[in-house]
């Protein structure tokens, strides 16, 4: 964890912040909700699989689209930062990362992080083609 966090500041904050924690706060706003409300529906998705109940694919659904939201978050506050830098005319100031001139940016930011965007899609485009037929039967009986 620390390996990453050399390369990926905003999971190893140095000195800690004043409520304790050396993890960004971004990082907190995002994983503590994730882990109440994801751990929790990923169980449920879980049982959904291995006993193939009607809840599966929309819990499907739901789980992937918030992991991809969650890594656009972190993507956007990287990002969105560095961008009002620049429109500003200050240059683009990476405020988490050391930027594309660095293996570790494309490796811990985009790379680690860019799985976490392209499985749950591919979830979602599963849930969304299994639901279809049903959704779409739905439709026509109103």
């Amino acid at each position: 964890f620390k390996s990453y966090g050399k390369y990926a500041r905003r999971y190893c904050i140095k000195p800690a912040t004043d409520y304790g924690s050396s993890i960004d706060k971004v990082v907190l706003a995002v994983e503590v909700p994730a882990g109440v409300i994801d751990g929790p529906l990923c169980a449920l998705w879980l049982r959904g699989i291995l006993c193939n109940t009607w809840y599966r694919y929309p819990t499907q659904l739901v789980v992937s689209a918030l992991h991809a939201f969650g890594t656009l978050v972190f993507w956007g506050d990287e990002l969105v930062p560095g961008y009002t830098s620049w429109f500003k005319g200050k240059g683009w100031k990476w405020t988490a990362t050391d930027g594309p001139k660095s293996i570790h940016w494309w490796w811990a930011f985009l790379g680690t992080n860019a799985v976490w965007v392209i499985v749950p899609l591919l979830c979602c485009k599963d849930a969304l083609k299994a639901m279809r037929p049903a959704l779409e039967d739905a439709l026509k009986s109103n």
